[in-house]
């Protein structure tokens, strides 16, 4: 079947570039698009409620009591990328969780072992639909610096907020919401606002 589309300039523009970044043909890529809009969506990676959603963190604290307290200032940005602000590129931030998992607990980390660490992993992986990297994201990530002037370790959440916007999505968790107040198209919600259930 053929079907004829019109496409907004920057949607065309994320197709091209899309295209290019998988060395494919353009049709090829909107096929593959149409295809995973249609049928790649499992029904984990439905959208939860708000039941499921604390079901699923609770999973992933599972064990979280045995774990040493680590003060607020723990979790400063600053906290997480000490050991890579020598001008190296960033561990991509999927690799966080990873990261402050294992990390030793006098780096202000929760010092889990590699396995235990799989195991909390697992638990989010089969629950929230994982979104791939493209050229697109890339794109308006650099536009984004641009527009809005981000410097610094704030670069970090301008590609968060890039990949959101390549996939439509609307909302952010996080502990630094504050950061994200300059994009107005997504919003950012501090996980002490979720409501209790």
């Amino acid at each position: 079947m053929t079907i004829r589309v019109e496409l907004t300039p920057e949607t065309e523009a994320r197709l091209i570039a899309e295209a290019r970044a998988k060395g494919v043909p353009l049709e090829k890529v909107a096929e593959q698009l149409l295809s995973e809009a249609l049928y790649g969506l499992s029904l984990s990676q439905r959208q939860m409620s708000v039941e499921e959603f604390h079901r699923m963190l609770a999973a992933i604290a599972e064990g979280s009591e045995r774990l040493p307290d680590l003060p607020t200032e723990s979790f400063s940005r600053e906290s997480f990328y000490e050991d890579r602000l020598d001008g190296r590129d960033a561990v991509p931030r999927r690799a966080e969780f990873w990261n402050a998992c294992t990390r030793p607990v006098d780096r202000n980390g929760y010092g889990l072992s590699p396995q235990d660490t799989d195991r909390r992993a697992r638990l989010f992986e089969e629950k929230l639909q994982l979104l791939p990297d493209s050229l697109a994201v890339h794109e308006l990530w650099r536009r984004l610096l641009v527009t809005h002037s981000v410097s610094g370790v704030q670069v970090h959440d301008a590609r968060l907020v890039a990949a959101m916007l390549v996939h439509g999505v609307k909302h952010i968790l996080t502990f630094n919401d504050k950061d994200f107040a300059r994009y107005t198209d997504i919003e950012a919600v501090h996980p002490h606002s979720v409501p209790r259930i």
